[in-house]
């Protein structure tokens, strides 16, 4: 059973939906690590990813969101605020948004700027008086898809629709691919260990999405959208990201 209450089933267009209780494990599970990249998945085999990594992440969110000095940005799901205050260097305000209690004082506590302003609540449940005049106009959302349902996402577009004072750009990255699922448990063992996690509600990475699925419903909420991998960074034999233009 999905801790909203959805009953489990085998997925929606090809994606493979989470059972986790994600709100569970991010607010008020176990303990934080000590390093920032730790705190929000940012590893390899345990060990936190290279600079040059988080570089070549946030210059494919700058890129991808032509980010300007007057554009005011979301960054959903944005953790402990380590890719947020990069971004802020180039927006009017950006508020970043996160329901784990724990990494938003983190955020508050290392990664604040004048013109940042973090939120401790779910992605899903923002709203117009979350974002300054003249309005949000871009988002982004590192590695958070994984924790969404399809009901979630689109009550997400529903908000982003209320919030939104121009045109609206998302740009949502590290999304796990349903279709390279088994790049990532590419060996007996590995797969044998996401049938048992997967069966017991504690799957390791949440929702692997379709691309087509995902394609339908952000166009019935109005937005063109383009597919995109890096393959340069360090999750692109199994993840890909979304880009997604409206306005």
């Amino acid at each position: 059973m999905h801790p909203s209450g959805r009953p489990s089933g085998p997925g929606i267009g090809g994606t493979i939906p989470t059972d986790r209780d994600w709100r569970g494990h991010w607010d008020g599970g176990a303990p934080l690590a000590e390093d920032a990249l730790a705190q929000v998945g940012r590893t390899v085999g345990g060990r936190p990813i290279s600079p040059e990594q988080i570089d070549r992440l946030t210059a494919a969110i700058e890129d991808a969101l032509d980010l300007r000095a007057s554009d005011v940005l979301a960054d959903l799901c944005c953790g402990n605020g380590l890719i947020t205050v990069r971004l802020a260097r180039r927006c009017a305000a950006v508020v970043g948004v996160d329901y784990s209690r724990e990494l938003i004082a983190v955020a508050r506590r290392d990664y604040g700027a004048g013109n940042i302003s973090y939120l401790q609540r779910g992605a899903e449940e923002i709203g117009p008086r979350d974002f300054p005049p003249p309005g949000l106009n871009k988002v982004v959302m590192n590695q958070g898809l994984q924790y969404f349902d399809e009901a979630m996402l689109r009550r997400l577009l529903t908000n982003l629709e209320a919030c939104a004072g121009r045109g609206m750009t998302l740009f949502l990255t590290d999304i796990p691919d349903a279709a390279r699922l088994r790049a990532f448990y590419d060996t007996p063992e590995r797969w044998a260990e996401f049938e048992r996690r997967r069966a017991a509600g504690q799957e390791a990475l949440g929702t692997w999405w379709s691309r087509d699925h995902l394609r339908g419903v952000l166009e019935d909420h109005g937005y063109g959208v383009e597919f995109r991998v890096d393959d340069a960074r360090f999750t692109a034999h199994y993840r890909f990201d979304l880009l997604a233009t409206k306005g």
